[in-house]
């Protein structure tokens, strides 16, 4: 669930804000429901739940790269460049980390 909801209380669409774990084009901040039931879910579906799990958005390539290269993001869910993935193709400690769409050919 979105950070902050937990924390919400209204009675009409009025009353709603913006939650604090997302600010649009920015940054989503998702927490573990604290109401989760783990009797609910089937251990094939999800065996470990998360605790939380930022997403932030980038636009620029060269900061996504950036930030790859240096483990201070774990996915980019566009195109990283070429140099990036060969780089880590060629580095036996990062190749098991990298993983690519082969279907994608454009």
């Amino acid at each position: 669930m979105v950070s902050g909801a937990d924390r919400e209380a209204f009675t009409s669409c009025e009353d709603l804000e913006a939650r604090s774990g997302y600010r649009p084009s920015r940054v989503l901040r998702l927490v573990l429901n604290p109401a989760y039931d783990p009797v609910t879910d089937s251990s094939e579906v999800r065996e470990r739940p998360f605790e939380r799990m930022i997403l932030r958005f980038f636009s620029d390539e060269d900061t996504i790269a950036a930030r790859i290269v240096d483990g201070r993001i774990d996915l980019s869910m566009g195109d990283v460049p070429h140099e990036i993935e060969r780089r880590f193709e060629g580095d036996p400690e990062r190749r098991e980390y990298l993983k690519t769409n082969p279907g994608d050919i454009t």
